[in-house]
């Protein structure tokens, strides 16, 4: 039907005027944009349709016809007037640089448009992925499974699991709720995770559900992708002629360079987009809109070495790079028209998704002008075009380019799943596993081993399931132990009648091309060092799974932990293929006292670490400390002259406090040596407090002002609480003394706790009472407080004394220094290894500061509703019931 807008331009048209020129290049505009046809200026303005009503007259009497009965349908019906065959542009260049472009691209099209017709309807199919001839000829069973698999095969020869049966991911549900955060068309989006955490397989199961362009902005080691964007970042940008790439720099030459730039992101945009025309065009149109047809396009973009048709897109944006920018940009705009009338829909979103965008701002930081980032600059060189929603994806994305006001603003996602559960792990390697292989006992034990190891992000899991294929399942168990052995640097722990004898040497090689976590960029970033040696304490101290709030961006980008929410506020450290290589670049690499306190690393930071952990490394060291004997001054320097009591020495205890009875100090001789899997040192409950936990430390800043508390008992049997604060100085963070005497005195009994206006007594937190032997000369509570300054330490006679009875102290930091390098990196290792390698029980303790108050089990959302419905029924606040301190997450 033709459009109501030409009927109207008709019925306003005088019946005699003859300006028939004029009245149809009115109508042609409308018939274009109805038909979402280019605005061809050779076509629709009043001369050229002169032109054309002078070359067929018959036309005159059909406007005259249109005129007379105000209908435009003889007109639109009309197929010279369609257009049909005609190479239609908005713009049309006299440069000849457009027109090489131009032409060069038509040529390559003319010779691969049958590949390309071939794929797009499946005359053509890519190879799938076979086990290496060296291992013989497959049984009968085993072919089937390989022909019911039908894994693509990547370029390097390895099974493709990236693309392997896209559409039918585990979780359903949960998938699609991911996309739908991801793929919303209109709203740019920035997809930020750790490595290996299923970005690409996300990304590419999106773009089997809406049409779009994938560019990964790096060359991937199996292939997969496109090269195009990838080879003009490392190359191409720099490449150009009109781009200056040394020093030095005037504005100028400044300005000229982001044209560069601009200019060759959006050639590679164009060659996508002119290959997805070329691409639909090749495929009937009842055909276009099945999961199908989409799916084969990402494979046309992503397995270009595994296509008759190679690498198209690169060969395109090779061919348009030198083009001027007005030709480009009109360009991309008429493909995107003849895009959206192949697909029938004027409103199709098309999707611009590049992957890895972590790399074009470490690529050009000194090329541009300091507010203009590389990526900013890529990402607006196409979004700037009708319909086009832009998705970029990465490990680190410098955000605050994208927040400026005036341009179009990118929300941001983390949510990628992971196998966090052994359920979901279990179900992804049945997929690929031979039954028979499933249902043994050998099998059973490779699934369970596999979840302890491999649990996490998804490339983890995955990599291992290549190596059985390229293995085909031979010695599976041994085939694991040297594939941690490989990744972590550690020997797993699979008893000796589960092995299979020694691996062949091809099974060696298989697991040693997978290249694992090793940390060493942490070595240039001390706070995502300091939170990642946060991270590697808690687990020392206990924790098989760290939950972080802040920073969490940071520790993304270094791979040390995952998000685990869709904006980036929560994730989560537990997985041993990281963690372990991370204790020993932290602990072995540089030795166990700078791993526990990194003087050097110290001195230099410019700020206090965002995760602070000397409370942490005190409690690790003063376990080992205390395994000899050693009098209380030896731990701590007190003012003047010591006191009798501090030359006795000290035991770290436990205090616990059985219903009914009275609280029992037990003596913790503990080490990483011998400390057992499920041993836990550390609460961050209150209800430390009523000594009903069990662990001899509790860390204690989300409830006062000490970060550390413990009980000692010294040699006469008396207890006495230890309450320690820990202070970070150096050259550039400065903390002075009467910083230090407030600190001291916010630690005395009265000031310590943070305690809820108008709490009965009952529930106010305060030190519970210790054994009967309790060391009253220390003060009523006995509370010993203590400072921890780091890496500047506090001379304890120059603080001034407050009226507080209970005594202060300083830590000796030579000793704990000394302590933290007795200590064996093999068995800081081995604790590692226990801890992260344990089987869970029904019931665990809470393992973040932010179940502090919930010890009886991990907070969850129920249980949030519940004890909000608890709490409304209640006269009373609970006791324990705290003043959080404000603690915001690190979402920016």
């Amino acid at each position: 039907m033709p459009p109501d807008d030409a009927d109207e331009i008709l019925r306003n048209q005088s019946k005699t005027d003859e300006d028939h020129p004029r009245v149809l290049a009115r109508i042609l505009h409308v018939f274009f944009r109805e038909r979402m046809q280019p605005l061809d200026p050779d076509i629709v303005s009043e001369e050229a349709c002169r032109r054309l009503l002078a070359g067929h007259p018959a036309l005159d009497s059909l406007i005259r016809e249109a005129i007379d009965t105000e209908s435009s349908t003889g007109l639109w019906n009309c197929e010279l007037l369609k257009f049909r065959h005609v190479n239609l542009a908005s713009f049309h260049s006299s440069f000849d640089r457009d027109h090489t472009a131009r032409h060069a691209m038509e040529e390559i099209l003319v010779k691969l448009r049958e590949s390309i017709s071939d794929f797009a309807n499946g005359r053509s199919q890519l190879p799938t992925w076979a086990p290496p001839s060296s291992l013989g000829v497959l049984d009968d069973s085993d072919q089937t499974l390989l022909s019911a698999l039908n894994i693509p095969q990547a370029s390097d020869s390895n099974p493709c699991l990236a693309l392997h049966d896209l559409g039918s991911m585990i979780d359903e549900q949960l998938l699609r709720d991911r996309l739908q955060n991801v793929f919303i068309a209109g709203n740019h989006t920035m997809l930020i995770n750790a490595s290996a955490s299923g970005k690409t397989r996300l990304l590419f199961e999106g773009l089997c559900e809406h049409w779009g362009v994938y560019m990964p902005c790096a060359m991937d080691a199996s292939g997969v992708g496109s090269h195009n964007l990838a080879w003009n970042i490392l190359v191409g940008i720099e490449a150009h002629e009109l781009f200056k790439s040394t020093p030095p720099w005037d504005m100028r030459h400044l300005y000229t360079n982001e044209g560069v730039a601009e200019r060759i992101f959006q050639s590679c945009l164009l060659a996508g987009l002119v290959l997805l025309k070329t691409f639909l065009e090749s495929i009937e149109p009842k055909d276009r809109h099945t999961f199908d047809a989409r799916k084969r396009w990402l494979l046309l973009q992503t397995c270009t070495f595994s296509t008759d048709c190679g690498d198209v897109a690169l060969a395109l944006s090779d061919c348009i790079r030198h083009a001027l920018p007005t030709y480009i940009k009109h360009a991309i705009a008429d493909t995107l028209l003849n895009i959206r009338a192949l697909l029938g829909r004027r409103d199709a979103p098309i999707f611009c998704v590049a992957d890895e965008c972590q790399v074009p701002d470490t690529k050009f930081a000194m090329n541009f002008r300091d507010e203009v980032t590389p990526l900013r600059l890529m990402a607006q060189s196409w979004e700037s075009f009708d319909g086009v929603t832009v998705i970029l994806t990465g490990t680190s994305i410098n955000r605050e380019p994208f927040c400026r006001p005036g341009l179009p603003q990118y929300q941001v996602c983390t949510d990628t799943g992971a196998f966090d559960t052994a359920e979901r792990q279990k179900s992804y390697i049945l997929r690929y596993l031979p039954p028979v292989l499933a249902a043994s006992s050998t099998g059973q034990s490779l699934l369970t081993s596999m979840w302890t190891w491999l649990k996490g992000r998804y490339r983890f899991t995955a990599g291992f399931v290549s190596c059985l294929l390229m293995t085909w399942f031979k010695q599976p168990q041994m085939l694991l132990k040297a594939y941690v052995l490989a990744q972590f640097k550690i020997d797993a722990n699979i008893s000796d009648d589960e092995l299979e004898g020694p691996l062949p040497y091809s099974s060696q090689r298989a697991v040693e091309n997978f290249y694992g976590f090793t940390g060493a960029s942490l070595e240039s970033d001390p706070q995502a060092w300091y939170s990642s040696q946060y991270i590697m304490l808690r687990v020392l101290l206990g924790e098989d799974s760290v939950h972080i709030s802040e920073n969490g961006f940071l520790l993304a980008r270094h791979g040390v932990a995952h998000f685990t929410d869709a904006c980036g506020k929560e994730s989560r450290a537990y997985e041993p293929t990281v963690l372990c290589p991370l204790a020993r670049r932290i602990f072995k690499d540089s030795g166990v006292a700078d791993g526990l306190y990194p003087m050097e690393m110290s001195k230099s930071i410019e700020e206090p670490p965002i995760h602070r952990t000397d409370h942490l490394a005190f409690a690790s060291v003063l376990v080992h400390a205390l395994r000899k004997e050693r009098p209380l001054c030896d731990l701590f320097s007190f003012p003047a002259i010591a006191p009798e009591w501090a030359a006795q020495t000290a035991q770290l205890v436990r205090v616990v406090r059985q219903k009914g009875s009275n609280p029992q100090a037990i003596k913790v001789e503990s080490s990483f040596a011998n400390a057992k899997d499920h041993e836990r040192w550390v609460s961050y409950s209150p209800r430390w407090l009523q000594q009903k936990s069990g662990e001899p430390f509790c860390v204690a800043s989300q409830f006062s002002e000490a970060d550390l508390l413990f009980v000692l008992q010294l040699k006469d049997g008396r207890c006495v609480y230890v309450a320690l604060a820990c202070v970070f100085r150096n050259a550039h963070v400065d903390v002075s003394l009467a910083d230090v005497g407030r600190k001291l005195e916010s630690l005395a009994p009265r000031n310590i706790f943070h305690q809820v206006p108008n709490t009965p007594y009952k529930n106010r937190l305060r030190f519970w009472a210790l054994p009967e032997s309790k060391a009253t000369y220390m003060g009523d509570p006995p509370v010993l407080r203590v400072i921890s300054a780091f890496p500047y330490e506090v001379e304890v006679n120059e603080i001034k004394r407050d009226v507080h009875p209970q005594p202060i102290a300083t830590v000796n930091m030579s000793l704990f220094r000394e302590v933290a390098g007795s200590i064996s990196a093999d068995d800081v290792v081995r604790r590692t290894t226990a801890v992260l390698g344990r089987t869970r029980g029904k019931k665990r303790k809470p393992t973040s500061e932010a179940d502090a108050h919930d010890t009886k089990r991990p907070r969850t959302r129920a249980t949030t509703k519940a004890e909000s419905a608890k709490k409304s029924r209640s006269r009373q606040p609970p006791m324990g019931t705290l003043r959080r301190s404000s603690r915001l997450a690190s979402a920016a």
